[in-house]
């Protein structure tokens, strides 16, 4: 979690802690491998050769890898284009990667106005992801392929391959099969390789993805504070966000590896195996804050790499599945592996009212396209489930004011004998049957909601540049023009002032109204929101429905005057 979240969520907790207290009494389709992927894995059981027996196959092998290097191809460059509903994507013969893919439906922001699409592969032209050999002296990405196709349109649910070969001059082949889906952010990539030993190639090779992606928000330090890389490694899915002193991030772990990948605040590039497990994994990347004094820094990078084994083979084969598109709760949790444990939903306690809370709000909204008004239905729904809560605190809070003057009297004679002034207290309560919680009952499903929601509004895709009305037209970031924190504030000060009667709460009746106006300022717009809504159907309720239907009780009773139950009268 980065610095802002932790701050916030803090704020919350003490809010809602001290707010308790004083309404108290005062004493968050899996990728299946394919059978001809599943029988490769099988006959390619890797065994490790021991560092001796590398070294003599690499000296004997006819094609060294210094030669390799030296290859000088003259192949002009081809570009292959693909052209989707979801995105456009190019992929180069130098190197036969991927040098370009365009998200078409999401767009930059800067200064409050939409740019271009988001482009997921900022490598300068740098074909990714690519494959690099002998503890990285050799990549692919230094060769020029041949293509079989130039461009390919998708629409819908088509699917369509490219497939770039090479043949090295001593006779060894390389092919890269790309396979392309119109309604997926995802390319799957078959990985054939003749001939390792004749080239020297032993151990471990490794599918890497450079250097990573780029801010695509106005607010560009926000964005930083979530670059960071994932992986699942063994059965845990591991966080790696920890940039030392020097803004570097370097990592290079061994261990089963189901995964890895890197991500900004809304977008994620995934790299999976499909055919088997990597053994373990690589991160290298920098990062540094902007400094908008001096118009330095603005950027991070969090390359990626996954390490495979080779051993003594002849022909290699790898499939591997390649995700390159938006954090969507929905589209992670299709590969059946994890991924999703990549987003920001919150504590685990949080994550299941996180989850739950994305998918009514994305319900509702494939039948109401403003996510504003979705918000607002929402909040009437949570009144609603919560308005039985509301009526026993009301009630218990009315009853509080009225036996006021008693508690006074009670404080005033035990005040020397605060034990005997609490018993007297207690039986003042049980003898008008008040709960000394009850005015604190609405609040406790209220505490996970609210963590929830700002958890949501904060890190959600669908909430990314969602517009409500008027000056309202980005849900996720603050209110600029301070307009809806202010109305917030207002409307819980009326509602305070209606409830809170003892005159040692009066100090609480700004207070709260002035630390929620603080904290709106800076937090998600559809937050604030929908806690102003709340508050608004909140005063309706005290002022038009439970002031004129829950009757006062004519005389408060006090604790001497009380008759004793029946079953208490001695015998």
């Amino acid at each position: 979690m980065d610095r802002n979240y932790i701050v916030g969520l803090i704020l919350i907790v003490l809010v809602f802690v001290a707010w308790m207290y004083f309404m108290g009494p005062q004493t968050q389709p899996p990728v299946t491998p394919d059978s001809a992927a599943d029988s490769i894995a099988v006959a390619y059981d890797d065994v490790v050769t021991e560092p001796e027996t590398r070294e003599a196959t690499a000296s004997e092998s006819p094609t060294s890898i210094d030669s390799l290097i030296a290859v000088s191809d003259t192949l002009p460059e081809q570009i292959v284009r693909i052209e989707s509903d979801l995105y456009t994507a190019e992929l180069s013969s130098k190197g036969a990667g991927l040098t370009s893919f365009v998200l078409k439906n999401f767009r930059y922001f800067d200064n409050g106005t939409k740019g271009a699409g988001i482009q997921m592969v900022n490598s300068d032209g740098v074909a990714v992801p690519n494959f690099r050999f002998d503890r990285s002296r050799f990549n692919l990405e230094n060769l020029s392929f041949n293509v079989d196709k130039t461009n390919v349109e998708l629409s819908g649910s088509e699917t369509s391959s490219v497939k770039f070969f090479y043949t090295f001059p001593s006779g060894e082949t390389v092919v890269k099969t790309y396979k392309f889906y119109g309604d997926k952010y995802s390319v799957d990539i078959d990985f054939e390789l003749n001939g390792i030993n004749t080239l020297g190639f032993t151990d471990e090779y490794e599918i890497y993805f450079e250097p990573g992606l780029e801010p695509t928000e106005k607010d560009v330090n926000g964005d930083l504070d979530h670059f960071k890389a994932y992986a699942l490694l063994g059965k845990d899915v591991e966080q790696f966000d920890d940039f030392d002193d020097g803004n570097q991030i370097h990592e290079n772990l061994a261990g089963v590896t189901d995964w890895i990948s890197t991500r900004s605040k809304y977008f994620t590039v995934a790299l999976m195996p499909r055919s088997r497990d990597a053994i373990g994994l690589t991160i290298d990347g920098d990062k540094q804050k902007l400094d908008e004094k001096k118009g330095t820094g603005g950027y991070a990078h969090v390359g990626i790499g996954l390490k495979m084994r080779l051993g003594q083979r002849e022909n290699l084969f790898d499939s591997y599945t390649v995700y390159l598109g938006p954090l969507d709760y929905y589209i992670l949790t299709t590969f059946d592996n994890r991924l999703d444990d990549t987003m920001d939903l919150g504590w685990t306690i949080i994550k299941p009212v996180s989850k739950f809370i994305t998918w009514l709000l994305v319900q509702f909204h494939q039948y109401i396209p403003n996510y504003g008004v979705v918000v607002l239905i929402f909040t009437v729904l949570i009144k609603l489930v919560l308005s039985p809560l509301s009526l026993v605190s009301m009630k218990s809070m009315r009853k509080m004011q009225q036996i006021q003057p008693l508690m006074n009297e009670i404080k005033e004679k035990y005040k020397k004998d605060p034990q005997k002034m609490n018993q007297e207290v207690m039986k003042l309560y049980k003898v008008h049957k008040i709960n000394p919680l009850g005015g604190c009952l609405p609040m406790l499903p209220q505490i996970p909601i609210f963590f929830a929601l700002f958890t949501v509004f904060r890190s959600t895709i669908e909430f990314r540049g969602a517009p409500f009305v008027w000056w309202i037209q980005d849900l996720s970031q603050p209110d600029s023009l301070y307009i809806l924190p202010v109305i917030m504030a207002a409307t819980m000060f009326v509602q305070q002032k209606l409830t809170m009667k003892d005159p040692k709460q009066k100090m609480m009746v700004y207070l709260f109204p002035a630390l929620f106006l603080w904290w709106g300022v800076s937090f998600p717009t559809g937050l604030v929101l929908y806690w102003t809504v709340y508050n608004v159907f909140s005063l309706f309720e005290a002022v038009f429905v439970h002031k004129r239907h829950i009757p006062l009780e004519t005389q408060p009773v006090a604790v001497t005057d009380a008759k004793p139950s029946p079953k208490n009268k001695r015998k």
